[in-house]
């Protein structure tokens, strides 16, 4: 959680932290390809840019995406599989097979066939993820609401002559918050991945603008000669990933100590 806190404030605070402009070509004749060194600490890449100004504003962009995508996801996920699970019957049903339909397509081949089918951008990019990732989402909700729905409170609520939108939005889907934002965290992991394979493949975020996964692609020519323009953004990945799966994995521990407590 602290590496994970200090790559935020990395990213967020690029424009203070980085030393120059991440697009900024200053004579790329010259500074082509130079190494890492106290100049730049992460060397240059093939137009002279510094590669550590990249990897801050590319994780400031690549962490926008991945949490605008989530909270887009959660939203879509959370109501769908909430109706889905308090109504059940036919609706459940049909409401399920349809999510069932999406799933049985590859997030990554959904994605890249609605990039290259309608174009990209930063907004294109991000409804396209939202449309594709909140399936699982709805499942793990309609399972969590399936089983509070049987509760006492929510029978109460019931008897009472709540409306289903009020029992909804007042006591279910409150009750189901812990394994939202378990699942959030490590959908924001996922997404980070999903937006760097398409920005490497070119149909993500499009050039100059940097992210994690274009400037892995600018640096795989040259990995033997020029290893830190492709190394040092992705580590950049692996050492957010690997925080985020582990937040996710404490924040689950804590909930069940404090729910045996």
């Amino acid at each position: 959680m602290a590496t994970l806190a200090l790559l935020v404030i990395a990213v967020v605070g690029a424009s203070w932290i980085a030393p120059q402009d991440p697009n900024a070509q200053i004579s790329p004749a010259l500074n082509r390809y130079l190494p890492p060194s106290t100049t730049h600490w992460f060397g240059t890449d093939q137009f002279g840019r510094d590669v550590f100004s990249r990897v801050l504003y590319g994780g400031r962009l690549s962490l926008f995406i991945a949490f605008s995508v989530v909270c887009g996801s959660l939203l879509v996920g959370t109501l769908y599989g909430a109706i889905s699970g308090y109504v059940g019957g036919i609706l459940d049903q049909v409401l399920m097979r349809l999510a069932d339909i999406f799933l049985a397509f590859p997030i990554i081949f959904l994605a890249v066939s609605c990039m290259a089918l309608f174009g990209s951008g930063l907004f294109f990019l991000i409804v396209v993820l939202i449309s594709t990732g909140w399936m699982d989402i709805a499942r793990l909700v309609r399972a969590e609401v399936q089983s509070i729905k049987r509760r006492e409170f929510v029978l109460r609520a019931r008897s009472a002559g709540l409306t289903t939108s009020r029992i909804l939005l007042r006591h279910v889907i409150p009750n189901v918050t812990g394994i939202i934002v378990t699942a959030a965290i490590i959908r924001v992991a996922d997404i980070i991945l999903l937006e760097s394979a398409l920005s490497f493949l070119g149909l993500g975020v499009q050039p100059p603008t940097a992210s994690w996964g274009s400037i892995v692609n600018d640096g795989r020519t040259v990995l033997a000669s020029a290893w830190w323009v492709a190394a040092f953004p992705g580590m950049a990945i692996v050492v957010t990933i690997l925080s985020l799966h582990l937040t996710a994995e404490n924040f689950q521990f804590l909930k069940k100590s404090f729910q045996e407590a």
